[in-house]
């Protein structure tokens, strides 16, 4: 059960930082690494560590460090990379919609990406992650 308590803690973090509870939502984390640690399970210390890098770029934007900023974007490709390879659709489009998260409005990419990630979601019967896709601000 512990693998679910991990899930649980990633979880938790998302829906904190969605609250903008972030330094609850690094609580969460903290909680969880312990169980990450020794955990064996690739789905469940993906899905992890994209909570842990999506509360690292919330942090960064309020610290203004693109140390951060570049850190959490690092996480989500190397995240998005094991997901492809080890063919978890569900995690490689949760890694994706977190990298449109972080998109900025002033990338002329951004849009295009996010575009591309909703229809590739749509298209695979990922229809949250697609809505989520539309709904980002800003883009």
């Amino acid at each position: 059960m512990r693998d679910d308590e991990l899930d649980a803690y990633a979880a938790l973090s998302h829906c904190l930082l969605m609250q903008g509870k972030k330094a609850e939502a690094q609580g969460a984390l903290r909680h969880g690494h312990a169980i990450y640690s020794s955990s064996q399970n690739q789905v469940k210390r993906l899905f992890f560590a994209i909570a842990e890098a999506r509360v690292k770029a919330a942090e960064s934007v309020d610290r203004k460090s693109a140390q951060s900023y570049r850190e959490a974007r690092s996480t989500l490709l190397k995240c998005l990379g094991a997901a492809r390879s080890l063919g978890f659709v569900a995690l490689e489009y949760e890694a994706r919609l977190a990298l449109g998260e972080m998109a900025k409005a002033s990338d002329p990419g951004a849009k295009r990406y996010v575009t591309s990630l909703e229809k590739d979601a749509r298209a695979c019967g990922f229809e949250l992650i697609a809505r989520k896709a539309a709904a980002l601000p800003s883009l």
